[in-house]
């Protein structure tokens, strides 16, 4: 195995869903399993599922085979072996690389190691795992997109994230409310009247557009691209010799933006289906990189920067408005499930984000606190005093010119 396979096997197990779906096929050995197995044993809906097992498909560390109606997956021993013993014969000599090979044979007879601690995220302390977290965040959104703010099978309690009676950033609002908080995030009534009806669903913290600086025939990726509202605004901006890309992890939201894209026929945009921690877009792609209130959601937000970085050209900028934390949150606060997807338990501080950016490789790192952003915070959740604690703030950085 060489350098770049090994690089790739490690980076598609990197991520805990992932981890975790490659041992528990290493312990079952060639007979493998099928997906609506997998996911009842991980408790992954099936949406995210697929998305995984198409990243360790890709990095050759599972195969898929059809037997009758169902696709069984199954841990590829091949690439297991060899990446055990690039990793042995590169720090252990090459007598420690056989005996690896000979144990990772055997593996799946032992049942799955014990798992790796973790550092826990000190953004969440939440009790609930990233897996967890993101599928909750999921079903919010889900639920925005399709109207009912709630999960049918689920009867979330008015305190729920996915409840209707949660007020938020991210919140679902009445559709006159949506123009007048967009002009509270800094957009324009002409930006407004510039995207198709349904695009803009009172989503976000801020107006990325404002400091990404775009010009014709750039390449733009959309981080969370919701209904396609930024995207929109963004396509008209690069012209018909750019491109926008948005990338959104819930199917519902794709399916509106991508109704939404068809009522313009926008050419120069489109919607793909992906998680930021694992952008599904090719390295040195685009010229500038914006997210509206979307990255605070994610667990690891240090991968997201590392994904940034890669799908970035050299001298690529990253134009962000996002929600970031000003003073640790009270137990109360940090607990309550609706602020994980409501923009607030999530929020990680200046210090961490510029220490994120930094060591994913970027320079001219700026977070900009936007304290006027605390009376539009502060409607959020009335009478909780969530606008003492998180800010919205505009953050901006580039790849340097010698990085690819």
């Amino acid at each position: 195995m060489d350098q770049k396979r090994a690089i790739a096997a490690l980076d598609a197990l990197a991520q805990e869903t992932r981890l975790d779906l490659f041992r528990l096929l290493v312990t079952c050995g060639p007979e493998g399993l099928p997906a609506g197995v997998i996911a009842e044993r991980l408790g992954v809906l099936p949406s995210s599922l697929s998305f995984h097992l198409a990243q360790l498909a890709h990095a050759g560390l599972i195969t898929q085979r059809r037997l009758s109606r169902q696709i069984i997956y199954s841990a590829e021993y091949g690439t297991m072996n060899e990446l055990l013993a690039y990793l042995t014969e590169n720090c252990c000599g090459r007598g420690a690389a056989v005996s690896a090979r000979r144990s990772a044979t055997l593996l799946y007879r032992a049942g799955p190691p014990n798992p790796i601690p973790r550092q826990p995220d000190q953004t969440r302390r939440t009790g609930m795992d990233e897996t967890q977290i993101k599928e909750m965040v999921r079903a919010r959104y889900g639920s925005i997109a399709t109207g009912t703010g709630t999960l049918e099978d689920s009867a979330p309690s008015e305190s729920s994230c996915c409840s209707p009676a949660a007020s938020s950033c991210c919140g679902p609002e009445p559709a006159s409310r949506f123009e007048d908080k967009a002009l509270r995030m800094g957009y324009s009534e002409a930006e407004m009247a510039a995207v198709p009806e349904g695009a803009n669903l009172g989503l976000g913290c801020g107006n990325p557009q404002a400091i990404a600086a775009m010009q014709p025939g750039e390449v733009v990726i959309d981080l969370g691209n919701g209904a396609g509202f930024d995207c929109f605004l963004a396509a008209q901006q690069v012209g018909p010799t750019g491109h926008v890309i948005g990338v959104d992890m819930t199917h519902e939201m794709l399916k509106k933006a991508r109704e939404n894209v068809a009522k313009i026929t926008a050419a120069n945009v489109e919607f793909r289906l992906g998680e930021l921690e694992h952008l599904p877009v090719a390295d040195n792609t685009a010229d500038v990189v914006i997210s509206n209130c979307v990255i605070n959601l994610v667990p690891d937000k240090a991968q997201v920067f590392r994904e940034v970085f890669r799908v970035l050209k050299p001298g690529g900028r990253v134009a962000v408005s996002d929600i970031v934390n000003t003073a640790p949150l009270p137990p109360d606060l940090r607990a309550d499930p609706s602020f994980i997807c409501g923009c607030v338990a999530g929020a990680a501080s200046v210090d961490q984000i510029n220490a994120w950016l930094g060591e994913a490789g970027f320079t001219n790192v700026g977070v900009t606190l936007k304290s006027e952003s605390r009376e539009l915070i502060k409607t959020w959740a009335p009478g909780r005093g969530i606008e003492d604690y998180v800010v919205s703030a505009i953050i901006e950085a580039r790849k340097p010119l010698n990085r690819q």
